[in-house]
């Protein structure tokens, strides 16, 4: 995962020092999503199918929370999030070639570089994760069935969510 920003962070929006009780169930509310992400993903039969990590940078709302990782995994992962040579990476290029930004990396680019890691869940019972630990897999399904187009409106009433779920059913 990227970041997790929220307007509770930390000079955001005048909120420096408010609303912490707020910011920490956010923050709880990912590390559970997280951690299921890899629980459920166990029960897949395929090895290749299983997640055992999900990392995320140390910034904004997680500036306080120290990293469980070593530097030598968040410089492997922060120059390659994603591993180039596996079937997900080469079918994603593919796929965005109208994209200026995919063309001028050759990996996946994020904001990893600039930060320190955590590791918000794992399969693994092990206090702090090394690069020996990680192994790139290729997936073998990606997104198999398209995900809903997401509908906007300022000001929602029943009357406009009805409408919506008409449109939509």
């Amino acid at each position: 995962m990227n970041q997790l920003r929220t307007v509770y962070d930390e000079g955001g929006n005048y909120y420096h020092g408010y609303f912490e009780n707020e910011k920490n169930d956010i923050i709880e509310a990912l590390k559970n999503a997280c951690n299921d992400i890899v629980n459920t993903s166990q029960s897949n039969e395929n090895e290749n199918d299983k997640i055992d990590f999900v990392f995320i940078t140390q910034s904004y709302s997680l500036n306080d929370i120290e990293s469980n990782v070593s530097d030598d995994v968040t410089d492997e992962i922060g120059d390659a999030p994603m591993d180039n040579e596996s079937s997900d990476w080469k079918e994603f290029v593919k796929n965005t070639q109208n994209l200026k930004d995919v063309k001028h990396y050759g990996y996946f680019d994020t904001d990893y570089g600039n930060y320190s890691l955590i590791c918000m869940a794992s399969s693994k019972d092990i206090a702090t994760i090394k690069c020996y630990d990680i192994m790139f897999k290729d997936v073998e399904a990606v997104y198999e069935r398209t995900r809903n187009n997401i509908t906007v409106t300022n000001h929602p009433d029943i009357d406009i969510l009805n409408s919506i779920n008409k449109i939509n059913g």
